[in-house]
């Protein structure tokens, strides 16, 4: 059985604000990630020691992959 004009229309405007969502939710996420960015700059910067600055380089490092993870899901800034 073949579709209505305003089923077809209707399914668009549905897969419109879904991707939207999904922008919106992404786009969020990195920010997120950006923002923490700047914390572990600072806390790099007045680490006490190495093993201090070895656990902030690690945080940071599973941050930027996460906010990847993000920007692959279609948000980018």
């Amino acid at each position: 059985m073949e579709k209505k004009p305003s089923e077809i229309i209707t399914e668009f405007l549905n897969f419109l604000e879904t991707a939207k969502n999904e922008y919106e939710s992404a786009y969020a996420d990195v920010g997120l990630e950006d923002r923490k960015e700047q914390t572990f700059l600072h806390d790099l910067e007045f680490a006490q020691n190495k093993n201090e600055r070895n656990k902030v380089a690690t945080r940071f490092q599973q941050s930027r992959r996460t906010r990847r993870k993000s920007e692959g899901q279609g948000a980018t800034i």
